[in-house]
């Protein structure tokens, strides 16, 4: 169970990260999360990792191509 909260964070992590643009704490975060032997979690890092780029520019910039939460 404790697994699971910590994850549940470091999930909230990540998208306070993205959301409020502070792309400073990408690399820490990818280092923490890479500590949990989860496969589907490693799938996701992976590919953060592989589109490092681009999801630093997701972080960066307000604009992208892809869909638009409607509020």
């Amino acid at each position: 169970m404790e697994v699971l909260s910590e994850l549940y964070i470091l999930t909230k992590d990540f998208v306070t990260l993205y959301s409020q643009k502070m792309l400073q704490k990408l690399d820490e975060w990818i280092n923490t999360a890479q500590k949990y032997d989860i496969s589907e979690f490693q799938t996701f890092i992976n590919g953060v990792k592989k589109d490092l780029t681009a999801v630093k520019n997701g972080i960066i910039y307000s604009y992208n191509n892809g869909l638009q939460k409607v509020v």
